[in-house]
């Protein structure tokens, strides 16, 4: 999340079969019925390096932080499934 358009940046949201992560920061559900905002993810609980995709649904609303405690909100969009491998996420960044 740090540098987002940076190939091989270690902090980076990442997936993989079962959930996604980062290298270098963290992330935290938060509730999706209030939108995203920095305060929101300033305040967020919860944090870990990793969350699987059973733990999320359409809309879950994440807060990602960066090593530097700079922090992005996600929207789930699709999750993994049979028919289709790919999870589609949008992801928000403050300045």
């Amino acid at each position: 999340m740090e540098e987002w358009r940076v190939r091989d940046s270690r902090t980076d949201l990442r997936r993989d079969a079962s959930s996604l992560y980062t290298d270098n920061g963290e992330l935290a559900v938060v509730d999706a019925g209030s939108g995203l905002s920095h305060q929101k993810c300033a305040a967020a609980s919860g944090w870990r390096g990793r969350i699987g995709f059973a733990d999320l649904a359409r809309g879950s609303q994440l807060c990602v932080r960066t090593g530097n405690a700079r922090y992005a909100g996600v929207v789930v969009r699709s999750l993994p499934n049979p028919e289709n491998p790919h999870a589609v996420i949008a992801g928000y960044t403050w300045r």
